[in-house]
Parts: C-alpha cells; sequence; structure tokens
C-alpha cells in the first residue's frame, strides 16, 4: 500500500530538522514558533506565513524572530502563500531529491491550513512525504498594556 499522508502521534517525528522543510505561520500567539524554535530548521528550507491581518499581540516578536532565523516569508494571501509552497517544493526536488516537508499548523486558521495542506499534497509525488505538527497549548490572555 503507497501512503501519501501517514498521521502518527510522535513526540519528535524527525532525528534531525535537515531531514524535511519546514513551513510555518507566524502568528499572534507564542506557540506559533514553538516548532520554529525547538527544532533547529534549515533557514533556507523554511517558509513562515504571515498573516496579513490580525497582527495583534506576540505578532512582532514572533516574525522578529522568523526574520532573525533568516526564514522565507510569504503573506497569507491567497495565490502568494500557493505560489511559495510551489516554489519551495521544486526547489527542494531539483536539488535534494525526494520532497519530505513538516507543516506546523499550530496557528494556522482554518482556511489558511486548508489552503497550505492541500497545496502541499497536490504538489508530492509519489514517495514524498508531509509531517504535519501540531502544538497544542492553553489559551493564555496577553497582558493588558
Amino acid at each position: 500500500m503507497n501512503e501519501r499522508l501517514v498521521v502518527r502521534n510522535l513526540s519528535f517525528p524527525l532525528k534531525r530538522a535537515d531531514e524535511a522543510a519546514f513551513i510555518y505561520c507566524i502568528g499572534y500567539e507564542v506557540r506559533s514558533r514553538f516548532s520554529a524554535q525547538e527544532i533547529n530548521w534549515n533557514p533556507k528550507r523554511t517558509l513562515a506565513i504571515e498573516y496579513s491581518v490580525g497582527q495583534v499581540h506576540s505578532f512582532d516578536e514572533n516574525r522578529k524572530f522568523a526574520e532573525q532565523k533568516g526564514f522565507t516569508l510569504a503573506s497569507d494571501q491567497t495565490g502568494v502563500v500557493e505560489a511559495a509552497i510551489q516554489r519551495l517544493i521544486t526547489s527542494l526536488r531539483r536539488t535534494e531529491g525526494p520532497v519530505r516537508i513538516a507543516v506546523d499548523v499550530s496557528s494556522m486558521d482554518r482556511s489558511l491550513m486548508a489552503r497550505v495542506l492541500l497545496t502541499v499534497l497536490d504538489g508530492l509525488n509519489d514517495g514524498e512525504t508531509m509531517l504535519v505538527l501540531y502544538s497544542p497549548s492553553a489559551y493564555i490572555a496577553p497582558q493588558k498594556t
């Protein structure tokens, strides 16, 4: 049986960060950068999607983190993020062979999550893999200023 998407509960899905490209969303919660901080992703293979609206709470801090890491930033606007994902997949396949992409959906709204996951899945060939990461977190109200 040839599987394109496998769901497993893994405490640490990768042995090394260089085993996969990484896509995540710069959100307004601190947890939006959890996976980006905990795993030393290759900046040349990391796509950070930033919301064009709702840039509140920890958003600026999260964006600064992505910029300091040298991650590629892409807007969440329809068409822009899909094109960025397609460029990433094409580049990876050309330079590294079979594609393996980890997608952290923790801070993606449902619409963005669906667009990202479908674009990645549509772009994968047989033998290529998408890992879906999620960082559960209790809601913590931002400090009032």
